[in-house]
């Protein structure tokens, strides 16, 4: 007798994870209460659909890397938040195809489990949400998605801090010239005749900026 009932998969899970059903909700909320390290060694943790179906491909989540993944992937989901009803449903039916909406997930997935730092799993996450609302599209999604990931965690900390803040870059430093390095910023240049030089500040690149508008806040 043939089994026709598929086995979710790591990749279709996560995207259905942010898919905020009362359920859902309830879970996040709970999650983001408890703490993020008291919830690795909780049953709720499974709740969490794609935790949920890596528990069922062999992942235990007693040795340290896969603490250090789930925390990620739960920091993700805090990131996302809650959308207005609707919000994620509608952009998961409008990929229109079921390996489509598999691959993206195990893209992000891939993503997530590449950040050398935790932290950068809830800026990942409001990239994500910024998707699900339609202020970006995938393209720009992936493509800060691996800025971030090539960004040191205190870089993207100064960067956010400083926009935050209403300040502009350091004229010179190692973040400024590892932002720069990764995109996130640019010494603009002016041109003299034939000389062309740089400016000694250093402005925000068109990325940089999407991405801070992107992290920074939550509609």
């Amino acid at each position: 007798m043939s089994n026709d009932k598929k086995t979710p998969d790591p990749g279709t899970s996560l995207i259905s994870s942010t898919v905020v059903t009362t359920e859902n909700g309830a879970i996040l909320r709970e999650l983001t209460e408890i703490g993020l390290d008291l919830a690795l060694d909780d049953e709720l943790l499974r709740k969490v659909p794609v935790i949920g179906i890596l528990y069922s491909v062999g992942k235990t989540f007693v040795s340290i890397p896969d603490k250090i993944f789930a925390k990620k992937v739960l920091r993700f989901l805090v990131g996302v938040g809650e959308l207005p009803e609707g919000k994620a449903s509608r952009w998961i039916g409008e990929m229109n195809d079921e390996s489509a909406t598999r691959e993206f997930g195990e893209r992000v997935l891939t993503v997530l489990d590449a950040f050398n730092a935790a932290t950068k799993a809830k800026l990942l996450g409001r990239l994500f949400r910024g998707l699900l609302q339609g202020r970006c599209d995938r393209d720009e999604f992936l493509r800060l998605s691996d800025m971030l990931g090539a960004a040191y965690e205190s870089d993207i900390s100064y960067l956010v801090q400083a926009f935050e803040s209403g300040l502009p870059l350091g004229e010179d430093g190692d973040e400024v010239r590892r932002l720069i390095a990764t995109g996130f910023a640019y010494r603009p240049t002016n041109k003299l005749g034939d000389r062309i030089s740089e400016k000694v500040q250093p402005e925000l690149s068109d990325y940089g900026q999407r991405f801070l508008e992107l992290v920074t806040t939550c509609e």
